[in-house]
């Protein structure tokens, strides 16, 4: 994984999709849905999505914050925006 110290160091968290592509000098853009990321790998129980679905696989401490690291809705990203 990547250590963030915080949500708003992601580039995802402020800019849109078409502002990353540029960014990033990309043709396209587009991101993968939490479904089509699982059904990428061949062996989806070795695989932790938490940061996507917060289903961690073990009790999050009380003061953990409770929210999603990336939640597409806030990226702007629509499910028909995303690969599936």
């Amino acid at each position: 994984g990547i250590d963030t110290p915080t949500h708003s160091e992601l580039i995802g968290a402020n800019k849109s999709i078409e502002e990353i592509r540029q960014f990033v000098g990309a043709d396209s853009l587009s991101y993968l849905s939490l479904e089509g990321m699982k059904n990428s790998v061949s062996d989806q129980g070795n695989y932790c999505s938490a940061c996507f679905d917060m289903d961690y696989p073990i009790p999050l401490a009380p003061d953990f914050p409770q929210k999603q690291l990336f939640n597409l809705d806030e990226m702007g990203v629509s499910q028909s925006q995303s690969v599936k």
